[in-house]
């Protein structure tokens, strides 16, 4: 009978241990969760900034466009100078350039935005 007691004794042991391992690993889980959603919060903060910045070129980009297609007096004088074609070819291709920086950044955004829902 002793003996029998003492064998549920130690599976209620080992039983515990189990427990106690198993939370440990719970929660050594979470805080690693814990901490990648922090990191996760502060990329989305600075692409956020970058997104901003990206936009304030590409507004900056479209007025030179506007400016250089249009009939204004800088339009005339880089007519007249032979190089209004060079600088609308090197203003679209500027605007381009951002323009596709700013959807992949918004994309970027996007999905780093579902996964802090996800996560959060």
């Amino acid at each position: 009978m002793v003996n029998y007691q003492r064998t549920k004794n130690i599976r209620s042991m080992q039983e515990f241990d189990q427990e106690l391992l198993d939370l440990y690993k719970e929660i050594n889980q979470k805080e690693k969760i814990r901490i990648h959603l922090k990191h996760l919060q502060e990329v989305i903060k600075k692409k956020t900034v970058a997104l901003d910045l990206i936009n304030q070129q590409l507004n900056q980009q479209e007025r030179d466009l506007a400016q250089l297609d249009g009939l204004n007096i800088h339009s005339i004088f880089s007519f007249i100078l032979g190089n209004k074609e060079e600088q609308l070819e090197k203003t679209r291709q500027e605007y381009l350039q951002s323009f596709l920086k700013h959807r992949g950044l918004e994309e970027n955004l996007g999905k780093l935005k579902l996964i802090d829902t996800y996560l959060g």
